[in-house]
């Protein structure tokens, strides 16, 4: 990496504390698998556990560790077992793709999660352990759970998370604040959930859904930003 360029990055992306440089270059160079010019950010709080076969493709710059309150010391965590694969960004083609601070990403062994450009708010956790597809242009509240399996390492029935289903959140869809996405379901494009819904079965395109179980209350709506 040529000097003029590191100097445009260290003055970018505000890089000026040591530590932070030697952090952005290790998994920028050494780790991510990225398109030119695409970088992963992340806060000081943020925590790396990942496999050295686990594998994380940038399609857009990611933001991970968002914070709009600067002095929070919450902690936003990445583990990736052996492996596992992590595609960041899709078609959109918007500026960044950002993570909210206090989040938990876990992918399991063998498992594949794919975040689109999409916004995805604090204090978030996403367990995957076989496959979860978030598409582009989604928002994702705070407080929301989105889990794969049943999760457990109960050892009398299994050592690992059990009954694992694919999740499928297609493009522009709006998860409310608290909701539980569990595990086989499919949210269509143009969706809504409703703040505080556990979504246990597929929800259509283009519909309004509330409630534990999540049941659809309204068809064919839009909604935009």
């Amino acid at each position: 990496m040529k000097i003029k360029k590191i100097i445009r990055i260290v003055q970018k992306y505000k890089l000026y504390n040591p530590f932070h440089f030697v952090r952005f270059c290790h998994y920028n160079l050494l780790v991510v698998n990225r398109n030119k010019g695409k970088y992963l950010l992340f806060s000081s709080y943020s925590i790396f556990d990942l496999h050295n076969t686990a594998t994380i493709n940038l399609s857009q710059e990611v933001d991970f560790g968002w914070c709009n309150m600067k002095k929070s010391s919450l902690e936003t965590a990445l583990c990736m077992a052996k492996n596992s694969n992590l595609q960041l960004g899709g078609g959109k083609n918007i500026k960044q793709v950002q993570i909210g601070y206090g989040s938990y990403i876990q992918v399991g062994q063998n498992a594949s999660l794919m975040i689109g450009d999409s916004f995805v708010n604090r204090e978030v956790k996403i367990i995957c352990n076989q496959s979860i597809t978030i598409g582009d242009e989604c928002i994702i509240a705070m407080g929301t759970v989105i889990r794969d399996n049943d999760g457990g390492t109960h050892r009398i029935l299994s050592d690992d998370y059990i009954n694992s289903k694919p999740i499928v959140i297609q493009d522009h869809v709006w998860i409310g604040e608290n909701v539980m996405v569990l595990k086989g379901v499919t949210i269509g494009e143009g969706a809504v959930i409703g703040a505080n819904s556990v979504v246990t079965k597929d929800i259509p395109p283009h519909c309004l859904a509330i409630g534990s179980p999540a049941k659809v209350i309204r068809e064919n709506i839009s909604w935009e930003v």
